[in-house]
């Protein structure tokens, strides 16, 4: 006799909650929140987009065999229409790019799930249209919907801790401003994923929990090298189909907004190109995506709101500002239509390409990728082997120190990239001349502000045994 599989529930985490029924999945479309009875339903979560949510819903329902029923209930998104796209989705399927034929939504494309998983969900999962319903009507029909002949046994588990597995979730204090840099954008996303995770508060949101921190600068000295993802959901073709379908152009949007409607309409980006062209040591060639009488009070706000030109040093610099920022679900595709932003103008104007830089209000991770931050970070605490690293010098300059016998003083110098002198500092200790350092020099490279400690314990050492002291030499003692 062969042992039947055991049957392991739910497969992805996300933003649900688990009921004490047995065959029914609710889909509580965008902020709509209905209160029902746990008896009367097995999964009951939030659905907001046509495509990895929609992704996540489905594998949730196929893994359980016992769910024969999804119910729509709440209003549908504008723009993204995901309970439309569930209704095509099981009438129609998907074409070979895995987009859902006839969804009307924004990018309704679901990659992730495969052919027999959409096979199994339009065969067996019959959906129960209640969209724009009052909850009266939605218990009714609940409760009328009839139970499956048998049950099938599941093993219920709390996916998002599985997902998370010893991993710790680290709460921190409230941390607002913080500058992370790196040479490309492939680079700089897992730093920005390992920061949030390791300092990031935990904060409820209606849209599920999220690890978040407030101002988040994240500056990419190469915006056009290595600007593709290995971890991430999007493909090179899919990042290019979302700069074309959606990032830069500047169509009528199939969502409530596109930002290639706003550059473009409301921004008024080629007027701003114009000017930048004419006026190149301007600080007004900003486009802003906010519109006021808009987007005070809705329900689907644009995250970016304003963008920045600069041309300094003969190239062009972007600084964007995102109100709100997924760092994991968003921020590549988004840094990666910027860097395509900069080629736009750059080409228009006549510059070369400088640095990328975006500040983000609110720099955040939903819970429900959390488990994939982790995979792609490693968990915490992680031991970590150093390693050698090549010189990287400051653009805010470098720092000379000397050793006064005569005077029992040590002496701390910074000089500019022009190798101009801009302070000197006296001192007969380590301890005081790094409060006077970084009281005077904000914003050092943090490998610089550590070897001049090191130096500084050096000097203070040699000042006090006689020793003699050289820049970069060990003592000799």
């Amino acid at each position: 006799m062969v042992k039947s599989m055991e049957i392991i529930w739910p497969k992805e985490p996300g933003n649900y909650k688990l009921g004490k029924g047995i065959h029914i999945a609710i889909a509580e479309l965008g902020d709509s929140r209905f209160d029902i009875p746990e008896e009367l339903y097995a999964i009951k979560g939030s659905i907001f987009t046509p495509n990895e949510g929609i992704v996540r819903l489905v594998r949730n329902v196929v893994s359980n065999p016992n769910i024969k029923y999804l119910v729509l209930v709440g209003e549908d998104v504008p723009g993204f229409w995901p309970g439309q796209a569930l209704i095509c989705l099981k009438k129609n399927g998907v074409d070979r790019d895995s987009r859902i034929i006839g969804a009307k939504g924004y990018m309704p494309y679901v990659k992730r799930l495969s052919a027999s998983e959409i096979e199994e969900f339009r065969k067996r999962v019959e959906i129960i249209d209640l969209r724009g319903r009052e909850l009266r009507d939605i218990l009714k029909v609940l409760r009328a919907l009839p139970l499956p002949p048998r049950r099938i046994p599941v093993k219920i588990i709390n996916v998002n801790r599985e997902y998370l597995e010893e991993a710790r979730i680290y709460d921190n204090p409230l941390i607002i401003g913080d500058l992370i840099e790196e040479k490309t954008m492939m680079r700089i996303w897992p730093v920005v994923l390992r920061h949030i995770w390791l300092f990031g508060k935990v904060v409820e949101n209606p849209r599920g929990r999220v690890k978040e921190v407030i101002l988040l600068v994240s500056r990419i000295l190469n915006p056009l090298k290595d600007r593709y993802f290995t971890d991430y959901k999007w493909s090179k073709d899919e990042l290019d189909n979302y700069v074309a379908e959606s990032f830069l152009n500047p169509e009528k949007p199939v969502a409530a907004y596109s930002y290639g409607n706003r550059l473009f309409g409301h921004g008024r980006l080629e007027d701003v190109i114009n000017y930048l062209r004419e006026n190149k040591e301007t600080r007004r060639a900003v486009v802003s995506l906010w519109i006021p009488i808009e987007d005070v009070g809705s329900n689907d706000p644009p995250c970016l709101t304003q963008i920045q030109f600069f041309i300094r040093d003969k190239r062009l610099h972007l600084i964007a500002y995102w109100r709100s920022h997924d760092m994991f679900g968003a921020a590549p595709a988004n840094w990666y239509g910027l860097s395509k932003l900069m080629e736009l103008v750059s080409e228009k104007i006549g510059t070369k390409i400088g640095v990328l830089t975006t500040i983000s209000a609110s720099a955040h991770i939903y819970e429900a990728d959390w488990g994939d931050v982790v995979r792609i970070i490693g968990k915490y605490p992680m031991d970590i082997t150093a390693q050698p690293k090549p010189f990287v010098s400051d653009p805010k300059g470098y720092i000379l120190i000397k050793v006064s016998k005569e005077s029992q003083r040590i002496i701390l110098e910074h000089y500019n990239s022009n190798h101009e002198l801009l302070y000197r500092i006296t001192g007969s200790s380590a301890e005081e001349i790094s409060h006077e350092l970084s009281r005077h020099t904000i914003g050092l490279r943090p490998e610089h502000y550590l070897y001049i400690g090191r130096e500084l314990i050096k000097a203070e050492l040699a000042l006090k045994t006689n020793l003699e002291y050289k820049q970069d030499f060990p003592l000799k003692i």
